[in-house]
């Protein structure tokens, strides 16, 4: 449907960090939503980031500001802040729908866009590991669409008695010609270093590959592991190292904490590895493949939908170090199964997870958005009811 108007997109992510997620999310909408069509602006929960991000942004023309539109405490101090943060946003508007692109289960953010007159969507990222059923049900209920980036998202939302009405599929996509412009950039060439790349939280089972290490170096001694992301749970990261001394391996594991300069670490590397138990829909699985590197992970649903197991990478099961170092073991024996594997993973990124089809996709979304009645921002019955 033609609009009249441009319709006034309201983006809102937690920071402007470009080395955590939904940097990349947000940037493939700001590169490639139709400005002819759509008024794009971004409102970050919090600083970080804004330094290196806020001059990209500005640069593509992109609107942006930091403001709290949800509160990250329970306190009445915390409401103020959040209310002054809701006016900031109103100031910066109208806006005709809110796009969340947040990870939390919080409803807060979604019950302000209604009571502001907007409409509402957030994209479900994950498995609500750390959330509630309770508030994301609450969630559900105050927004007009819910994202569901890959099909096994969709299952669980369902699950948790999402209404199917509201369910749409728009899975991650990945910007292939900004992706080649970072690789370009690397010199290194590729080591003998087997990367993981990941928060560090228990979910993520580093220690399968940790364990699989010394089976690795049985046959390929010149192995070393390193493991990057930014800290998530200090406990499991001493665990972790207190496994690696146990081990033996203080020499082959490094720790590297959160990196931004992760197509470096990939030039340098021979596989990626991811051992996760439950993930929404890996990033950094698309990334290895536009970048040509092999990938070995666990055989869940979520690393399913991206990889083709013997054919765009090798799948084990889940916590199985020995199935983890005979994939590795194969790879480093066999180059052509990895360039096999590689050139079938590149041509499938390219065909199905497309940052440009992820947008356009968005763009339908908003249009048929559009036809849902905009909600009356509260107070305005109360205003036309003294005006007659």
């Amino acid at each position: 449907m033609k609009q009249s108007r441009r319709i006034r997109i309201l983006l809102t992510v937690p920071h402007l960090n470009r080395t955590q997620s939904p940097y990349k999310e947000m940037m493939a909408i700001a590169r490639h939503l139709n400005r002819e069509d759509f008024d794009l602006t971004i409102c970050a929960l919090r600083n970080g980031g804004h330094e290196e991000t806020g001059p990209v942004l500005d640069r593509l023309g992109i609107p942006w500001f930091v403001s709290i539109f949800r509160a990250r405490k329970t306190s009445l101090a915390e409401c103020k802040v959040v209310y002054q943060g809701q006016k900031e946003i109103g100031r910066r508007g109208p806006f005709d729908i809110q796009h969340s692109l947040d990870f939390t289960s919080s409803p807060v953010e979604a019950i302000a866009a209604r009571i502001r007159g907007r409409r509402y969507v957030y994209n479900q990222r994950n498995m609500n590991e750390n959330g509630h059923p309770f508030f994301l049900r609450m969630k559900f209920r105050f927004s007009n669409r819910i994202v569901a980036i890959a099909n096994h998202v969709h299952k669980f939302l369902l699950k948790e008695r999402a209404p199917a009405s509201k369910l749409v599929n728009i899975f991650n996509g990945i910007d292939l010609e900004q992706a080649d412009l970072e690789f370009s950039r690397t010199a290194s060439a590729p080591g003998n270093m087997i990367l993981v790349l990941g928060q560090i939280e228990p979910r993520k089972r580093h220690e399968d590959i940790i364990k699989a290490l010394p089976l690795i170096l049985k046959r390929h001694p010149e192995m070393h592991l390193a493991i990057a992301g930014h800290v998530y749970h200090q406990a499991y990261l001493a665990d972790l190292r207190l496994l690696v001394d146990e081990l033996g391996l203080q020499d082959k594991v490094n720790f590297l904490g959160g990196r931004d300069d992760v197509p470096e670490l990939m030039r340098q590397s021979k596989a990626l590895v991811l051992c996760s138990e439950s993930e929404g829909l890996p990033w950094v699985i698309l990334e290895a493949m536009a970048a040509r590197l092999p990938f070995v992970g666990s055989d869940i649903s979520a690393n399913r939908e991206v990889v083709e197991n013997e054919r765009t990478g090798l799948l084990s099961p889940l916590g199985d170090p020995a199935g983890y170092a005979e994939s590795i073991d194969r790879l480093m024996s066999n180059p052509g199964l990895a360039a096999r594997l590689t050139s079938e993973a590149r041509a499938m990124v390219e065909r199905t997870f497309s940052a440009v089809v992820m947008v356009r996709q968005t763009e339908k979304m908003y249009r048929e958005m559009m036809l849902i009645r905009r909600p009356d921002p509260v107070g305005a019955g109360l205003v036309a009811h003294r005006a007659k």
